[in-house]
């Protein structure tokens, strides 16, 4: 029977089946496996800040000031037209006021600040993060405002700040590596206005010591067979460098050899001090890194050209410095000729046995027994009626 015209036929097309892709077995394993190690990790990361956090509030509970009579304030300042970050802490308003400079540049002290609460007892104690560093860098700092100059006028308005607030008529003025430059050149400016000045890890002359830190940190590779850091300093070779990379691959080198923090190579007893600090939260720490970065690049031409001999051969206030025996960042062999040179109305000179170049954090209680038995004792007219108070 013949179809009508109008009727449609349909063909039915016969299609074959398609071969499902399949995915070697390995792959199976291999994701399980990364799921398993973003689950480690992710859980490691919450344990690691779960105990970051049990650690900011313990130490922020055992280092408060014992009264009313104290002082701990985080406060931001304007300086030299910006704003930037003071810490203020000691146990009575009372005390003589003591301002630490850090180093670096652009390497705050505010994070170690609760490993000194020691020195709290005898000094109302100012830690301030420079223009450009720590919690004191971003966005409202202009970059062309971050030179030598300009933290040596910051360090006198920060003085100033300190004396209106606690109606003292001096500060005692502390500074450690970089900071000592700083500190030399701001006592030297307003010794009107300093107690005395205390150099904590000394530098004096920046070319001449890095002469000394690299012949230390080629010997000590050599010696202790770490073939990575004999490549590397032969690589970028002797000093005089017009490079800042190069120098950060030397101090690189000299801290994790033992010449920085000598007693835990490679500063992870710094970052055990500084990580569960309850005055910096982890964008303050983020930049600490890009502070202190941008900061060492920024002030460079500051850094290499340091010649303490020849710009300040003499101050008119108290010098005290605090040296490690095994400071070979800012050598103590050069802070030590610097003292021998520098004339002043009163000076002394601190060896620490058991440190390199953070004396103040690796001995704590002889850098504050040499502070009170010596400085204070020699500089201070309330001493005294002072100690009496701290016993």
């Amino acid at each position: 029977m013949k179809p009508e015209r109008n009727e449609k036929i349909f063909m039915r097309k016969e299609t074959k089946p398609v071969a499902k892709k399949t995915r070697p077995a390995s792959w199976k394993k291999w994701r399980n496996i990364l799921a398993s190690g973003l689950m480690i990790f992710t859980a490691g990361a919450l344990l690691i800040l779960l105990c970051r956090a049990y650690l900011r509030y313990q130490i922020r509970q055992e280092t408060l000031p014992s009264s009313i009579k104290g002082v701990d304030s985080l406060e931001e300042v304007e300086i030299g037209g910006v704003n930037q970050w003071v810490l203020l802490r000691g146990q009575r308003r009372s005390k003589p006021v003591l301002l630490f400079l850090h180093g670096g540049p652009g390497l705050p002290m505010m994070p170690f600040a609760h490993a000194l609460t020691e020195l709290e007892k005898y000094f109302i104690v100012a830690y301030w993060d420079e223009r450009g560093s720590g919690k004191s860098s971003g966005g409202g700092i202009p970059e062309d405002s971050v030179t030598m100059e300009r933290l040596v006028s910051d360090t006198g308005e920060v003085i100033r700040f300190l004396r209106t607030r606690f109606g003292t008529p001096k500060v005692y003025l502390a500074g450690h590596s970089w900071g000592s430059v700083i500190g030399m050149r701001a006592a030297a400016r307003d010794p009107e206005l300093v107690y005395a000045f205390l150099g904590i890890g000394q530098v004096a002359d920046f070319r001449g010591g890095e002469k000394i830190s690299y012949e230390y940190a080629l010997e000590q590779a050599r010696k202790t067979g770490n073939g990575i850091a004999s490549h590397e300093l032969e690589k970028i070779g002797p000093p005089p460098y017009g490079d800042p990379g190069k120098s950060l691959t030397l101090a690189k080198w000299v801290e994790v050899l033992g010449g920085g923090f000598h007693r835990c190579p490679g500063a992870l007893e710094l970052v055990e001090i500084g990580f569960p600090s309850p005055y910096y939260s982890l964008a303050d720490f983020w930049k600490f890194f890009t502070g202190g970065y941008f900061s060492f690049r920024r002030l460079w031409d500051n850094i290499r050209t340091t010649d303490l001999f020849d710009e300040i051969p003499r101050i008119g206030v108290p010098a005290y410095f605090f040296e490690g025996k095994y400071d070979f960042e800012a050598p103590s062999e050069i802070a030590y000729r610097y003292f021998q040179a520098l004339r002043a109305p009163k000076k002394d000179f601190f060896w620490f046995e058991h440190s390199g170049h953070w004396p103040h954090l690796e001995e704590p209680g002889k850098f504050i027994a040499m502070l009170t038995q010596n400085v204070l004792k020699e500089t201070y007219v309330r001493f005294s009626e002072d100690t009496d108070e701290a016993d």
